[in-house]
């Protein structure tokens, strides 16, 4: 019990530092980089920047968007250990109303 007590806090501690993150991006990242999308595109039509440019800078904006789907990916990890840890896996998979809650406790699908 002891045992499953700690695995259970260190689950709930890696995943509240995930979501931290995850809510940092998404204050600060995810806005920055739709912005620099469509500055890069109108610097182009412009011809403002030549074509080495553009896709330099837009390979930079690609990679930033994959570190998102990484750390993304991070935090479902987290949750779902939480999940296991808890016993809660399966409540949470054939539970509707959980599964709200779960997305609410989670944040990942709020509209910031």
């Amino acid at each position: 019990a002891t045992l499953s007590r700690a695995n259970l806090t260190a689950a709930l501690l890696q995943f509240s530092k995930m979501r931290k993150a995850w809510d940092e991006w998404q204050s600060v990242s995810s806005v920055s980089m739709e912005t620099q999308s469509k500055v890069l595109t109108r610097l182009w039509e412009a011809r403002e920047l030549n074509m080495s440019e553009f896709l330099l800078q837009y390979r930079q904006n690609l990679e930033t968007k994959n570190t998102a789907v990484e750390l993304s990916q991070t935090l479902w990890r987290a949750w779902i250990n939480v999940l296991q840890q808890s016993n809660q896996a399966e409540r949470w998979l054939t539970t509707g109303a959980v599964t709200t809650a779960a997305d609410d406790y989670r944040g990942i699908n709020d509209d910031k």
